[in-house]
């Protein structure tokens, strides 16, 4: 059986929503643009300066045992052997440190992501909108009173500051 491409998806269930909806009157749908709601959302600035502070500070911790492994080298201070493990060690902390770095981003991302669908979620109930589609996931045109990243990205910061210690971010 073969299936339709996933970039088509947007485009079918716009077709089908008003099949569905026939009875219930006018369906309201409304445009989010990511993009927007990235550079405008503190809550999404927010979580994702948290990861650039993390890497910062692990790039700095690797950048000063570089040095040292090798002002040591230069010196001749250490055996060959000790150099070798250092090095090894070196690469060891990196790659985790890369792997931590990793993580801590995906889980930044899956809490704005879930941060953003309660957002969605309560304006949708707030304002009767029946579906929420994203821009970048094949709007080709949109009227410009269906973008609605701007009560979006307030509403995800309204959220944010009730979920985090320290209020607003």
């Amino acid at each position: 059986m073969r299936t339709l491409p996933v970039r088509l998806l947007p485009f079918v269930l716009i077709l089908l929503v008003p099949l569905f909806a026939c009875q219930a009157g006018p369906t309201r749908m409304v445009v989010l643009d990511m993009e927007r709601i990235a550079s405008e959302s503190a809550a999404a600035k927010a979580a994702f300066a948290e990861v650039q502070k993390l890497s910062e500070k692990v790039q700095d911790q690797l950048s000063g045992m570089a040095r040292e492994i090798q002002a040591a080298e230069e010196a001749g201070r250490i055996r060959p052997g000790d150099l070798e493990a250092m090095k090894r060690q070196w690469i060891a902390l990196r790659q985790e440190a890369e792997s931590q770095v990793g993580a801590r981003r995906e889980a930044a991302a899956e809490e704005v992501e879930d941060v953003l669908r309660r957002a969605v979620e309560e304006l949708a109930s707030e304002n009767g909108w029946d579906l929420a589609l994203r821009k970048q996931d094949g709007v080709v045109w949109s009227k410009k009173d269906l973008d609605v990243t701007g009560s979006v990205a307030r509403k995800m910061d309204e959220i944010w500051g009730r979920t985090h210690k320290g209020g607003h971010p």
